[in-house]
This record gives structure tokens, sequence and C-alpha cells, in this order.
């Protein structure tokens, strides 16, 4: 019976380390990927300004309240 236990306790330890291990070893790669890479030149769009005229007043249905 403490033989089964302990080799019980065992697989579930290795298999415990390994996931744990794997998220570590991921996070790593993904640390690393970034201080090489970098992150990409953010994209900006431009527009030309004009003048409009705009209405004074808006219809609308419902209610407001403050």
């Amino acid at each position: 019976m403490i033989k089964r236990m302990l080799i019980m306790l065992l697989v579930v330890g290795l298999v415990l380390g390994a996931v744990f291990g794997f998220i570590a070893f991921k996070n790593k790669m993904i640390k690393q990927y970034l201080a090489e890479h970098g992150h990409p030149p953010q994209t900006v769009s431009t527009a030309t300004a004009r003048y409009e005229e705009w209405r004074s007043s808006l219809r609308a249905v419902g209610t407001l309240k403050a």
C-alpha cells in the first residue's frame, strides 16, 4: 500500500513539474522573442482639417436624466 502511494505521488509530482516547467519555458521564450524583435511600429492615419457648419440642435427621440 505504501509503495503504491509513493509511486502515485511521484507520478503526480512529475506531471505537475512538467506542466509548470512548460509554462515557465513558454514565458521565457516569449520574453526572449519580445526582447529581440520588440513591438512593431504603430500605424498612424492623418486627415486634413476642414471647416464645417454644425447645426445648433439635434432632433432625437427619448428622454434624458441628469
